[in-house]
């Protein structure tokens, strides 16, 4: 074979990666840009436009072009949305996708399933993802004060206390902890 269909060969492969990649790239520049118009709704409080904006984020991106970090961010965020429209299943649905795309290692993720979990009177699970998010992010103070008011909910005053005495260590305010205690 001459040297010049080697040469054209892996001219023409390198111009098909390169339109590749432009392509890719462009769909993960229109992704990221609809995600970043999807924070910045949610900031101004616009949670049924965040909610649309992060959908349509996950649909531009291909499963092979992103990360996993970033599906578990789309999903969070499209979480988010859904408890602030009052769509709790919805919510934890896309709690649980954020969980499984970061192998378990989203306390923010796991406190949020464990919030909406409460919501849906699923103590049970509420707690095991209030226990994963301290796990996690022993740190947290608004973990450990969720996982206080659960306690107490669930008439559990022994741990209810030591959960919430963490928060305030971990600098919970006084009257946000005295709140979960009915002060």
């Amino acid at each position: 074979m001459p040297a010049g269909g080697i040469e054209m060969r892996t001219l023409l492969m390198i111009g098909l990666i390169s339109l590749f990649t432009f392509t890719a790239s462009s769909q993960s520049t229109a992704a990221l840009q609809t995600f970043e118009d999807a924070v910045n709704a949610s900031r101004n409080g616009d949670a049924a436009t965040a909610g649309k904006k992060f959908e349509t984020t996950l649909a531009l991106i291909e499963r092979g072009s992103a990360s996993d970090a970033f599906f578990a961010k789309v999903h969070y965020n499209i979480g988010v949305s859904r408890y602030q429209l009052g769509d709790l299943h919805g919510a934890a649905a896309h709690f649980e996708q954020a969980i499984r795309y970061s192998r378990q290692r989203f306390p923010s993720a796991q406190q949020a399933l464990g919030l909406t979990l409460i919501g849906l009177d699923d103590l049970e699970n509420a707690e095991r993802s209030l226990l994963n998010a301290v796990k996690l992010d022993n740190r947290n103070a608004d973990s450990w004060l969720a996982l206080g008011r659960l306690y107490l909910s669930m008439n559990d005053h022994a741990k209810a206390k030591r959960a919430i005495d963490r928060a305030r260590k971990l600098g919970a305010g006084k009257r946000e902890s005295d709140r979960a205690f009915g002060g």
